[in-house]
């Protein structure tokens, strides 16, 4: 039997920012919550784990510092029943350690805030996901080019980071991780060729290297083929079968490019099912452009259309 997930209708329903923007407590619990779990996250090394595994570890961050509140609430409210009974002498409160958080409107309020206000978070949700044999190098020259290209990265000098990073493979060829980057340089200075060399000289190395087969399609849409880019896409699945990745690059193409709106939402319902089964952060990227389908499709009164394609993906509607 097929899982219904439910989907916070943020611009469907009116509403923007937080699920409760008229309670200031509940903002406040949010931003407080927030930066602690920043800090949580900063601590966590990304490198040399599996996507699943990061994101395992930032609900675990997100989880253990929100699930005091749900406590606070039971406390709340116990208060208020005592406030209407005063006779009651006994109030029966739980708190479960192992309580699974993820899931709720505080959950994915506090996960949208993080993924706008917190750096370690966006840093986390953008690094290298899949770590290969010929990822790294073991010449100690390419890895100090390697790290001067990132110092470069970091401070948006994107000429001096693809120089450093040409200088790490002309060091060492064998060095997918220095290729990955000196692609990522190349598509900042808008040297859209030179990116597709690099990114296909990595995957020579590593076929199965997931970010040069997630950054191919988003040089083809920057380079306005948006043919090539949903072809692109799709060896991602090929690879990837459970990554949402091309579901989400395909729903974009064409919501926004091809113009083919039930087509689009229909990819980014099953991009944002993916995100849910793997607690990714991204989930809030594919439930905002879902939200945005829905008011394109109401400017044409063809919400029915909206509604049958969520159907047939098991996600239902709720209005918070």
């Amino acid at each position: 039997m097929k899982s219904t997930f439910t989907i916070l209708c943020i611009a469907i329903f009116g509403l923007s920012g937080f699920s409760q923007e008229n309670d200031k407590k509940y903002e406040n619990r949010i931003v407080e919550s927030s930066k602690k779990i920043c800090d949580c996250l900063d601590k966590i090394d990304s490198a040399g784990i599996t996507s699943e595994d990061k994101n395992v570890e930032i609900r675990d961050c997100i989880e253990d510092t929100i699930r005091p509140y749900n406590l606070l609430d039971q406390l709340t409210a116990a208060s208020k029943e005592i406030e209407k009974d005063p006779t009651k002498k006994e109030i029966n409160i739980t708190y479960n350690t192992n309580e699974k958080m993820y899931g709720t409107p505080f959950y994915f309020d506090v996960e949208r805030y993080l993924m706008q206000n917190c750096e370690s978070m966006q840093v986390l949700v953008n690094s290298h996901d899949y770590i290969f044999p010929n990822s790294f190098s073991n010449d100690p020259k390419a890895i100090e080019y390697y790290r001067k290209g990132d110092a470069f990265m970091g401070k948006k000098d994107y000429k001096a980071a693809a120089k450093a990073y040409k200088n790490a493979v002309e060091t060492d060829p064998i060095f997918s991780f220095a290729w990955d980057n000196l692609g990522l340089s190349y598509r900042k200075l808008e040297k859209y060729d030179l990116a597709l060399e690099a990114y296909n000289n990595s995957l020579k190395l590593e076929p199965n290297g997931f970010m040069p087969l997630q950054n191919i399609p988003v040089v083809y849409e920057l380079m306005e083929d948006y043919d090539k880019a949903i072809e692109a896409y799709q060896n991602i699945t090929k690879v990837y079968p459970k990554n949402a990745e091309a579901d989400y690059g395909m729903g974009r193409i064409y919501i926004f490019y091809k113009n083919d709106i039930p087509k689009g939402l229909d990819y980014m319902c099953k991009a944002y099912l993916k995100y849910i089964e793997t607690n990714s952060p991204y989930r809030v990227d594919a439930e905002s452009i879902i939200n945005h389908t829905f008011t394109e499709l109401e400017k044409e009164n063809k919400t029915d259309v909206f509604y049958k394609i969520l159907k047939e993906n098991n996600i239902e509607m709720r209005e918070q």
